[in-house]
């Protein structure tokens, strides 16, 4: 363990850098205000990629890392250094100064280091498994706070869903209204590691992911450091999700590894109230299971 502790300070070393990187990177992008995919990469995801393997490639052995963009995996070894480079490329596209970078260190399917990057705010959460949450070094911990009183940030369902799955897409955009009319305010800012962040430090009391297009690489990270805040998370099944299941679909599926399940986020109080709300509102054949999970 003293390598992974070793290899983990020296992520979080890299930080700054990195956030300096990205931001100056951003507004020398030429803006592109129309596109036809879901997903984009752009050059910056492959620098700041390579940059990070660059880097922790040249320091450490036995390491292999897991790029989101395939073309970027490299190296070898049982630690795992998995790296979402931009969250929020299109953003950066288009010319909002709103994006961040994830990387999370797993050893044998566990994950026990995340690093979630806010570039524009200089903001940088962290947290090594069962050692709490931090962000810029202070103590984080969720809010105690109900969805009445407490902004919910989510991911709406997209039309990739739709296209996917019509039914999908109208039970989850039954969900979605649900909490928008029971919450003090709901946002959707389409980077799901920044929000499961939010959630971690207080600032938001829950997060919903409905998009359909969520990845391993947006929210492993995040979801480790909302774990030692104090978050409790769950699919729309009622299955517990942690960022250790999670770092299982490294081991199946395609190279995107969608978690088209969806994901709650959320503090004690906030997360029983959404329960109840899915347990209303999300019908289907598990609708008894889900009903019988949150009791």
């Amino acid at each position: 363990m003293e390598k992974i502790d070793q290899l983990s300070k020296f992520i979080l070393g890299l930080a700054p850098e990195v956030s300096r990187k990205i931001k100056n990177s951003c507004w020398n992008i030429k803006k592109v205000y129309r596109h036809k995919h879901q997903d984009r990469t752009i050059p910056l995801d492959h620098q700041i990629g390579a940059y990070w393997a660059k880097k922790i490639l040249k320091e450490f052995n036995g390491v292999r890392i897991d790029s989101e963009e395939s073309e970027d995996r490299s190296g070898k070894g049982e630690i795992i250094v998995r790296i979402d480079p931009v969250d929020g490329s299109k953003h950066a596209l288009c010319g909002i100064d709103l994006v961040a970078s994830a990387i999370s260190v797993t050893y044998k399917g566990e994950v026990v280091f995340g690093l979630v990057i806010n570039p524009f705010s200089e903001k940088f959460y962290w947290a090594y498994k069962n050692r709490g949450a931090f962000l810029n070094g202070k103590r984080i911990k969720v809010n105690q706070e109900g969805i009445e009183t407490s902004f919910v940030m989510r991911e709406d369902p997209t039309s990739k869903l739709f296209h996917d799955s019509a039914g999908e897409f109208s039970k989850c955009l039954k969900v979605s209204g649900a909490v928008m009319k029971n919450s003090f305010r709901s946002r959707n800012i389409g980077v799901g590691s920044l929000s499961v962040c939010w959630v971690a430090e207080g600032a938001a009391s829950a997060y919903l992911g409905l998009s359909g297009t969520t990845k391993l690489y947006d929210i492993e990270s995040a979801l480790l450091i909302a774990e030692e805040a104090g978050a409790k998370t769950c699919d729309l099944q009622g299955n517990p999700i942690t960022s250790s299941s999670l770092a299982q679909l490294s081991k199946k599926g395609g190279s995107k590894k969608h978690l088209d399940r969806g994901v709650i986020v959320a503090g004690p109080k906030a997360f029983n109230q959404i329960s109840k709300l899915l347990r209303q509102n999300y019908s289907g054949r598990n609708a008894r299971y889900i009903a019988a999970r949150y009791k």
